[in-house]
């Protein structure tokens, strides 16, 4: 996924806002760009996780900062996939 989105930042550089809506609104383009959103914050929770677990040695706090990544990561996914879709549904 991440060749295909390197060749897509490429091909919107120097595009306006119009083609890269039009570019996003494309089926195929937009169910790699929700794969490649959905991926990178799961990737990033787990690196955070990570680090939590490694260096936060307070049981409840690492279980405050783990709940707060998880919220942050799902609200990020949520809002991500919306705006994807209302570019892709003309909305």
């Amino acid at each position: 996924m991440i060749p295909w989105l390197i060749w897509s930042l490429l091909q919107l550089t120097g595009a306006g806002y119009p083609q890269a809506a039009a570019f996003i609104a494309d089926p195929i383009n937009a169910t790699l760009l929700i794969l490649v959103l959905l991926c990178m914050l799961y990737h990033a929770m787990l690196g955070l996780q990570v680090v939590i677990e490694d260096y936060v040695h307070h049981h409840g706090l690492s279980l405050l900062l783990l709940f707060a990544i998880r919220i942050a990561a799902a609200a990020g996914m949520i809002a991500g996939v919306v705006h994807i879709l209302k570019l892709v549904l003309g909305a």
